[in-house]
């Protein structure tokens, strides 16, 4: 807990905050999911442009979160996104601590409810993302990942405690890589049209300090069609490789891309997810200007190896939303989300769009 209010203090410095005219959000945080319970927190959200700034380059902005569950997990979570040089450069960043009591149920895309074993995993993690521009279009980053991962509990007799599960006894995972995008996206929190394509390759290795060896190869396709700035339908396909043996807390997690899926249900080295969503914003004056809906439906799968997709082991799910625009200029939504999948059902609320 410690080293992340540390490098929070640290990071704070390099934000550069001189502040034009800022804007701010707060509100609180409550869900439900099968593991948490019951969940709350609160978030507080801050952006600003510098006078410097072009009115086309997004505003740097700041976003601190923390929730506590009924069964008494805790997380924290602070991201600084910081446009440099009039948006030529981009700097992304994640610190993170957690302590989320959980549930193991296995690897793979048929684990079940019954399998479950408790353990009590205490995570700290940071992101480190350096982007460059390199056309309107087109732009490549520098990324470095590093996560620290200890069970400090687990149940005595169960697949953890084997010793046979990549993971299970902790460790540290350190990665660099690079990830290459086209986005014509019209705005980046809620955009009506446009497109966003990249690719991200990481390579998790011991020459810069990783306990474990993998690498992991990520394609990431969204289309947004617009009938009007109204109505929207959203698109998205996600596919993630994972070579060699990572630790299982590092593998694709489904609950991660679809709504109502079981946390940690369903892990496995290699993921592929297909989502659409279709969002209105109905009204054109006063409050209700500000709020909007959304459906959407989602399907995906994991497995073992890419030639073990198969349409036979897809799950799906439904669900539906509410959003609320504290920002109207790009519509920074606040996300009221519930999403029903084959075993449960969860609610959350949360800031930005799921993609």
């Amino acid at each position: 807990m410690k080293r992340f209010f540390l490098l929070v203090l640290i990071t704070l410095p390099l934000c550069n905050i001189i502040f034009a005219e800022s804007e701010f959000a707060g509100y609180p945080i409550f869900g439900y999911e099968n593991e948490t319970g019951f969940y709350g927190g609160g978030l507080v959200y801050v952006r600003h442009r510098p006078k410097y700034f072009d009115t086309s380059i997004p505003q740097n902005s700041y976003y601190l979160s923390t929730e506590y569950s009924e069964k008494k997990q805790f997380t924290i979570k602070f991201e600084p996104k910081i446009h440099l040089k009039n948006g030529l450069y981009t700097l992304n960043s994640t610190l993170n601590f957690r302590k989320w009591p959980s549930k193991f149920y296995g690897i793979g895309n048929n684990s079940r409810l019954e399998n479950a074993e408790d353990f009590t995993p205490i995570e700290f993690g940071c992101t480190f993302d350096v982007k460059r521009k390199l056309t309107r279009n087109w732009d490549i980053s520098l990324i470095y990942d590093f996560n620290h991962y200890e069970i400090t509990k687990m149940e005595e007799v169960g697949m953890l405690i084997s010793g046979e599960i990549p993971g299970s006894k902790g460790g540290f995972n350190s990665g660099l890589g690079l990830q290459i995008s086209y986005d014509s996206r019209n705005a980046e929190s809620c955009p009506t049209k446009g497109e966003l394509l990249s690719f991200r390759a990481m390579n998790y290795n011991k020459v810069i300090g990783s306990d474990y060896n993998f690498g992991e190869y990520t394609m990431d396709i969204r289309e947004y069609i617009s009938f009007s700035d109204k109505h929207v339908i959203a698109l998205q396909g996600y596919i993630s490789l994972t070579s060699k043996n990572p630790p299982f807390y590092s593998m694709p997690h489904l609950d991660k891309h679809m709504r109502g899926m079981t946390p940690n249900l369903h892990i496995d080295k290699q993921i592929a997810v297909f989502r659409a969503e279709y969002r209105v914003f109905p009204w054109e004056k006063g409050l209700l200007h500000r709020m909007g809906f959304v459906v959407f439906a989602e399907n995906g799968q994991v497995a073992d190896k890419p030639k073990n997709f198969s349409i036979a082991n897809a799950r799906s799910d439904l669900g539906f939303g509410l959003r609320y625009s504290f920002f109207m200029e790009d519509r920074l939504n606040m996300r009221i989300d519930i999403g029903f999948g084959e075993e449960d059902w969860n609610f959350s609320i949360s800031t930005g769009e799921a993609f």
